[in-house]
């Protein structure tokens, strides 16, 4: 676990960040005003650039990349992608609703323009997730709890979002790639590595290899 200079952050600068990401879960709504992917990508930008705004000191040095880093999180997130797969199979066969809940999850996600032209907003959204629950929630929480407990309270933090989502298959995803990710963010001290093995997770499950 590196040790890593904790991040100072007020309540009201912690709420104003949290604050902007809550629409994320709006945006998953298919029927939602805006549709699946403008609403999304709406959210991303928000969450985005109100998490930057507000902490961009504490930050920028966590996104330093370092070569070894991005090869790490790129592996990484294969491997995710690969155990998601294998994981599946027998989840699916055993757990009643599990794959009508995924197809109907694709089924939003192909919604016009489709999963095979929203790469930036998939990139935004990622970034924005990153740096508010990896980067700043984790970064709070640990200066005031050990790894473990850090680790444990933003991961919850990062899934509540998706109890007001369309799926709990969702919500399940939620917690356990967070933990993931999470505990990528202890690990490293830096936001590189998770970002690069979310971004990769993101693009081989939910776009060039899906689980239907």
């Amino acid at each position: 676990m590196s040790v890593e200079p904790p991040i100072a952050l007020t309540y009201a600068r912690l709420a104003v960040v949290l604050a902007t990401t809550a629409c994320l879960a709006l945006a998953l709504t298919p029927d939602g005003p805006l549709g699946i992917w403008p609403g999304t990508a709406l959210a991303g930008g928000v969450g985005l650039s109100g998490a930057w705004f507000t902490a961009r000191r504490e930050l920028a040095p966590l996104l330093r990349p370092g070569v070894q880093q991005v090869v790490i999180g790129l592996a990484l997130g294969a491997l995710m992608a690969a155990a998601t797969h294998l994981l599946y199979v027998p989840l699916a066969a055993r757990v009643p609703g599990v794959a009508a809940q995924v197809a109907a999850l694709y089924a939003i996600f192909d919604v016009a323009p489709g999963r095979g032209a929203v790469l930036p907003i998939v990139l935004v959204v990622v970034t924005a997730e990153e740096l508010v629950w990896r980067g700043l929630t984790y970064g709070w929480l640990r200066t005031r709890l050990a790894p473990v407990g850090a680790i444990g309270c933003a991961t919850a933090l990062y899934a509540v979002p998706q109890l007001a989502g369309p799926s709990w298959v969702l919500l399940v995803a939620a917690l356990g790639c967070g933990a993931v990710w999470t505990a990528q963010r202890a690990l490293f001290g830096s936001l590189v590595v998770p970002l690069c093995t979310h971004l990769t997770w993101d693009l081989l499950v939910m776009g060039l290899f899906p689980l239907t």
